[in-house]
């Protein structure tokens, strides 16, 4: 996963991204694979159950993507959301999904968005 981020080469994280030991028991209680599959077949790069869950990470863009501006990265992003979101209708799973990148400092709450639920 580490090297496909290094290099660039984010075609090899669709394998990087793959459990055999974790996420069979944890994702058992939810649809997972329906949620992984959807994410991968709308061009995800890979997707897994991050920790523990209860959250399914998909990874889009690329190197330097911007998440708000207006490019085929952002729409992109959208086409895996909305595509995990119905499997997960499709599944009976409620759930939603948060569009966001990569931060050196965290997550964080600018004064603009005060009141955004986190």
């Amino acid at each position: 996963m580490i090297n496909s981020f290094a290099t660039d080469n984010f075609e090899a994280l669709r394998y990087a991204c793959q459990d055999v030991i974790h996420q069979p028991i944890r994702g058992a209680a939810f649809p997972l694979k329906e949620l992984i599959d959807a994410a991968l077949s709308k061009g995800a790069h890979g997707a897994f159950l991050s920790g523990a869950g209860p959250t399914v990470l998909a990874l889009t863009g690329g190197h330097g993507s911007d998440v708000n501006g207006d490019t085929m990265a952002t729409f992109l992003a959208v086409e895996v959301a909305d595509a995990m979101l119905a499997a997960a209708e499709q599944n009976d799973c409620a759930g939603r999904a948060v569009i966001s990148q990569p931060s050196a400092t965290g997550v964080a709450c600018h004064k603009e968005d005060a009141n955004t639920e986190w």
